[in-house]
Formats: C-alpha cells, sequence, structure tokens
C-alpha cells in the first residue's frame, strides 16, 4: 500500500488516494463481516456507547493515512517507514499503564535498543527533507492512540463488530 501511494501520479489528491484506499477497504470489510455475521447468525453491531471510540479511531486512522501518503510524496519510503514504525516503542508506554499489558523485559530490552536506534533515521530525515519529516512522525502519533483503542475495544465487541 505504502509503495503504491509512493507512486501515484502526482496529480492525484493525497485525500483522493486515502478516501480511495479507506472505502475500498471498508467495503471489503462489510462484505466479509456481512458473510461472517450469516455464518454464525448474531448481531454484530457496536453498541450505541461504542460510538465515540468508534469515530475517534476512524478520525485517527484517516489522520495516520493522510499524513503518511502526503510524506510519501516528497520522501523515500524506507525513510517514511523508518519513521513511523516508532509507533510500536510510544505505545508500549500507554499500554503498560492505561491498558494495563504486562510489558515484559523483552519489550523494554527492544524499545531500549530500536527507539534510539530509530533516533539517527529520524534526525537524517529531518536534515535532508525539513519539516515534511514530521509527517511520518504524526503518523506515528496518530497510529498510537488508534491501536491503543483498539486493543480497548477488542475487550469489550466481538471482532467482526469492530
Amino acid at each position: 500500500m505504502d509503495s503504491f501511494a509512493e507512486r501515484a501520479p502526482a496529480k492525484l489528491p493525497v485525500n483522493q488516494n486515502v478516501a480511495a484506499r479507506l472505502g475500498l477497504q471498508a467495503l471489503t470489510l462489510l462484505a466479509v463481516g456481512q458473510f461472517v455475521r450469516q455464518i454464525r447468525r448474531q448481531a454484530t453491531r457496536p453498541d450505541p456507547r461504542e460510538t465515540a471510540p468508534h469515530l475517534t479511531r476512524t478520525g485517527l486512522i484517516l489522520c495516520a493515512t493522510g499524513t503518511l501518503f502526503a510524506a510519501l510524496r516528497e520522501i523515500p519510503l524506507a525513510e517514511a517507514t523508518a519513521t513511523f514504525f516508532i509507533g510500536p516503542f510510544i505505545l508500549s508506554v500507554p499500554g503498560a499503564f492505561s491498558l494495563e499489558e504486562a510489558v515484559s523485559w523483552r519489550r523494554i530490552l527492544a524499545s531500549a535498543i530500536g527507539f534510539p536506534g530509530a533516533m539517527p533515521v529520524i534526525w537524517s530525515g529531518f536534515a535532508a527533507f525539513g519539516s515534511l519529516a514530521l509527517l511520518p512522525l504524526a503518523t506515528a502519533l496518530c497510529l498510537t492512540p488508534y491501536m491503543a483503542l483498539t486493543r480497548q475495544i477488542a475487550r469489550r465487541m466481538p471482532r467482526v463488530a469492530q
């Protein structure tokens, strides 16, 4: 997906690229959800109280996809990907505290090695591309709460309804 976004024609606006990608994904998931619902014969609609978290997740993934696709217009795929892959390091902290997840010594060690290892790529990207290098960082900052919300919702809802 990222490489297709990078190679999208320059005249194709980022918002159309994002809409096409997420629209096709939504249609595919609706079809799969309908199929699974028929198999299970159970209602899989979200509880109305879950509307706010779902709308928040929608906004976060739109923001993440948009900032990534905008970045890929100007920044090589490797640099953009290396920058937004710091998201899992960022997620470990809220995962340990707000989500009450067990954070093993392996994850701590991986974060302690991986995050500083990503920093030279981020700094060199910022030096080479200026403020455009903040776009993949914005992607990571949008994906982190998106993943945290997804984990919270997954504890309360059937997977098909998510």
